[in-house]
């Protein structure tokens, strides 16, 4: 026992002192800061290798913790230059995928836990570059994004009826924006919606630069339910006009109408789950893919018809693939 503890420590001694000429490299510390910036990693390093024997169910929480005041000690070590610079560092991760060959990163998106770390990893570095978060703050936002997946993957495990499982989907996403909007201060959340309208008028802007006429999309208000939902919707059709416009080379006259043709399917599908979530009686999906389809085949060339199938076909393909 003695001699494993021994070999613990050490193998904690040697990361310890890695990551601080890392940091050395990157921050060019002082001999004082390089001491004091060993110690507090080595001290984490102890504490993870603890925490790794312990129990599971309180590892993420104990993990942060240590985290939290791994970075209250180097708020106290470095200087504030020193602090921007290795935020902006931090914020210029690679990819979780840099490195891998083909093979390698087949098989890491054929496995479903690998993926949503990818995704939570993605969503994390994401709002860590775009609202300057703290390392903290990134660690939390990734734990938020990964239980909110887990648990979707978990419904999707227990095949759980289409009605209830709308409502359950509706309810995680509901918690994850509320853990989120708690970990941001209040002046992250306003620059968060900032760049979502950004977002929603670059997307205008680009349909207004091609061959039709301009789809108005408002900046969203984020205190009304139903305004937010109008507002995803159209962004959705405004995005699959878009792409469609390149794909199928629609004409001037065929862009708008293509864009309320797809605007009315996504909305009729939206409230046919409200009325099935609700108990009354809704129309068919079968029925309202039908009268989609009848309206393109009144806007679209055969040309265009055909060639928008083998588009559709290619992506179920590769959904079922």
């Amino acid at each position: 026992m003695a001699f494993t503890a021994m070999f613990a420590q050490k193998s904690a001694a040697d990361k310890a002192l890695a990551a601080t000429n890392r940091m050395d490299k990157n921050l060019d510390l002082s001999d004082e800061q390089k001491e004091k910036v060993r110690a507090a990693y080595l001290e984490v390093f102890i504490e993870t290798d603890e925490l790794n024997k312990g129990d599971k169910a309180t590892r993420s929480a104990r993990q942060l913790a240590v985290q939290s005041k791994f970075d209250t000690d180097l708020a106290q070590i470095l200087t504030p230059e020193q602090a921007r610079k290795r935020n902006s560092n931090r914020n210029h991760r690679p990819s979780p995928n840099a490195g891998m060959n083909k093979r390698q990163m087949k098989q890491s998106r054929s496995n479903p836990k690998d993926r949503m770390v990818s995704s939570s990893n993605r969503t994390a570095d994401r709002m860590a570059k775009q609202l300057e978060l703290s390392e903290k703050q990134r660690d939390q936002v990734f734990e938020a994004h990964q239980k909110k997946l887990t648990e979707v993957q978990t419904l999707r495990n227990n095949k759980t009826d289409r009605s209830e499982m709308v409502q359950a989907k509706k309810r995680i996403n509901k918690e994850y924006q509320s853990k989120v909007d708690n970990i941001l201060t209040a002046e992250q959340i306003e620059q968060r919606e900032t760049i979502r309208t950004k977002r929603m008028q670059r997307n205008n802007n680009k349909l207004e630069k091609g061959p039709g006429k301009k789809m108005e999309i408002e900046p969203r208000k984020p205190n009304r339910k139903d305004n937010k939902g109008e507002m995803r919707m159209e962004n959705q059709a405004a995005l699959y006009t878009e792409r469609m416009t390149e794909k199928l080379s629609l004409t001037k006259d065929q862009i708008d109408p293509f864009h309320q043709a797809f605007l009315s399917r996504i909305s009729a599908v939206k409230s046919r789950k409200q009325q099935v979530t609700s108990g009354e009686s809704a129309k068919g999906r079968r029925e309202i893919m039908e009268a989609y389809r009848t309206k393109l085949e009144k806007i679209l060339t055969p040309e265009q018809l055909t060639k928008l199938d083998a588009l559709n076909n290619n992506k179920k393909s590769s959904k079922r693939g």
